[in-house]
Order: structure tokens, then C-alpha cells, then sequence
């Protein structure tokens, strides 16, 4: 029997469809069918839902702020995936609160303990390295999403990039070039990090090509710059980068030490970011489509404010926007 308000969990259990689809069907979001979509709709009108009444029910407990926090603001990805946030959120007439961490997991759990003090209505955090527990201790009290990062929180709301697939993509690109000796720059214990260098390794290993060459551990200039040092004593002809900042600290450095990009080396990055193509058309790339991990954060948010419990993981396809760094094998290296 239906509660005195319903929610999306009574229209569940009244169909025999779960929250995630019920959702999906309400919002008429893709990836339900027809059939779903009608019965959904029918159930609904009678149990007497109305999404937009139960937020009015539940305005005088709410707060009209959701928090956000963010890895690293340095890193333009997660700056523009902020952005995105926000304008979803806005348009859903909510206020946005910013926190980052930095990268350290102690101010990141500081910012969402912060947020639950403000008595914020949810949380969507962003590549932090926050660990399971405490996410779902913070969970327990206001609703989490996370975005473009996988903590293993199975009861968590979690929209994230195929990074595995991404960093195979990048990889192929290069193969597909001619390239044999390939680089890989990773990005360590960072939100991705291990999906992307597990990508790398599955392309190589599909095309019978070694991938020893792997150097770095983090997403920051100084990490590729560091990277494309200790590359130069005996240069690939390929790099994969795990993010456009490690991808632009190694061209860099990389141009200091008068090896020239693309011409003796191809140079990959990974996001997509705002600094990809800043003038020109420059960094070939991996895009994360920061667009839909932004609003379907917030849209999932939304439903676990509407009423829905079962948890919801979320994969976006990453695709290869091919830009200038790369171009194929030099010729001196195929005579090597």
C-alpha cells in the first residue's frame, strides 16, 4: 500500500520495476521502453505522484544547497565538470556550495562533514580519494553522488567515464598510427589513475607490444614534466598521458629538452578539458563527456531527494577527439 506521500519506491514495488527505471521513465530520459515507459506513467497518476509536489511537501525541511567537492580545482577537468554541476543544479533552483581537498582525503571528509553541519540536502563529490566508510557514513545522513571517480561504496549513487575503455582508446590511436613504442604516463592512486593504465596495458597486450614503459603516478604538470625527463634518455615515439595537464607538463618539458611534438613524438591526453585546445588545435585527446557526468549527478541527486534508495552506477563511453600531437611514426624510428 501506497505511503501517505508517494514516492518513487511505492511505484516500484507496484510494477515490479526498479527506482533507477521508474526514474528514468518520469523524467522521460532514454534507456526504458515504450511499454515501461506508459505503465510507469499510469501507476503513478494512480498512486497520486507529482514530483514537483513532493518537493514542495519536503521544501520546509530542505535547504536548497547541495554540496560539491572537488580532487583538485587545479585540475581544469574537474574545475569544468564543477561548472556543469552548477548549472544543472541552478536550473533546478538549487545553490551550489564549492569545497576541494587537494587531493588529501582529510579535507576532503572535512568539506563534506562541513556541508552536513550547513545541513546542505546532498553531496556530489568529484575525483576525491574519500574512502567507502566514511562516504557511506556521510550517506547515511544526506544523499552522495559521486562523480568521475568509482570509491567502492556499492550503495553509492556513482556516475563515472569508462576509463579502462578510454585509456585502450588512446592506446589504439597511437598503434593505429604505426607507433610500437608507446609510453604511458599514470596517474597513480588519482581518481582514473588505475582504469587508465589498465586500458593502456589491454592495448598493448591485444596488438603483441610491450608495456614496460610506464612512468610517473599523479595528474600534475610537474608529474609529466618529471615523466618526460626520465623518457628522454631513450625517447618512444608515442605517449599516452593520463590527463591534458600531465599531457601539457610533458610536451613542455619535453620541447625545453628540444624534442619536438609530434614531429619525433606523439603526445596523447586524457579529459578533454578547457586547456586541451586553448588557441589552435592542439591536443589530441580523450573526452569524458563532462556535460552528462554533470547533469546526471545531479539528476540522480534529485531522485534520491524524491524518495528512491536502490543504488545507481552510471557509465559514460569516453571517445578520441583527434587533434594535432599526434601524427604517425617518425620515419627514423621505423628504420630503428
Amino acid at each position: 500500500m501506497a505511503s501517505a506521500r508517494p514516492t518513487l519506491r511505492d511505484i516500484a514495488e507496484a510494477t515490479g520495476i526498479s527506482e533507477a527505471a521508474v526514474s528514468m521513465s518520469l523524467r522521460g530520459l532514454p534507456g526504458v521502453s515504450e511499454q515501461t515507459r506508459q505503465r510507469v506513467t499510469q501507476v503513478a497518476a494512480e498512486l497520486g505522484y507529482s514530483r514537483n509536489l513532493a518537493a514542495s511537501t519536503l521544501a520546509a525541511s530542505r535547504s536548497g544547497l547541495i554540496g560539491v567537492v572537488v580532487g583538485d580545482l587545479h585540475n581544469p577537468f574537474f574545475a569544468d565538470l564543477s561548472d556543469a554541476i552548477s548549472a544543472v543544479a541552478e536550473a533546478n533552483g538549487l545553490r551550489v556550495l564549492l569545497g576541494t581537498g587537494h587531493y588529501d582525503r582529510r579535507r576532503e571528509l572535512d568539506a563534506l562533514e562541513t556541508f552536513r553541519d550547513l545541513r546542505a540536502d546532498g553531496v556530489i563529490i568529484v575525483g576525491t580519494r574519500i574512502g567507502a566508510k566514511a562516504i557511506e557514513a556521510i550517506d547515511a545522513q544526506m544523499p552522495v553522488v559521486a562523480a568521475a571517480c568509482l570509491p567502492r561504496a556499492s550503495k553509492l549513487d556513482r556516475v563515472v567515464v569508462d576509463d579502462r575503455r578510454g585509456g585502450r582508446v588512446a592506446t589504439e590511436h597511437l598503434i593505429e598510427l604505426g607507433h610500437t613504442d608507446i609510453a604511458h604516463i599514470h596517474g597513480g592512486a588519482g581518481a582514473g589513475g588505475r582504469e587508465r593504465l589498465a586500458g593502456f596495458r589491454d592495448a598493448m597486450a591485444a596488438a603483441g607490444l610491450r608495456d614496460h614503459r610506464v612512468v610517473g603516478g599523479g595528474f600534475t604538470a610537474e608529474v609529466g614534466a618529471k615523466a618526460a625527463v626520465e623518457l628522454s634518455a631513450e625517447p618512444p615515439t608515442g605517449v599516452v598521458a593520463c590527463s591534458d595537464v600531465v599531457a601539457w607538463g610533458a610536451i613542455a618539458e619535453l620541447g625545453r629538452l628540444g624534442i619536438a611534438v609530434p614531429d619525433e613524438i606523439s603526445v596523447v591526453g586524457y579529459d578533454n578539458s578547457s586547456i586541451a585546445a586553448p588557441v589552435g588545435d592542439y591536443l589530441t585527446t580523450i573526452d569524458g563527456d563532462r556535460a552528462t557526468l554533470g547533469r546526471r549527478s545531479v539528476e540522480l541527486l534529485l531522485d534520491r531527494l524524491d524518495g528512491r534508495t536502490d543504488p545507481v552506477l552510471e557509465v559514460v563511453a569516453p571517445r578520441l577527439v583527434t587533434r594535432n600531437s599526434t601524427r604517425p611514426t617518425p620515419p627514423a624510428k621505423e628504420a630503428s
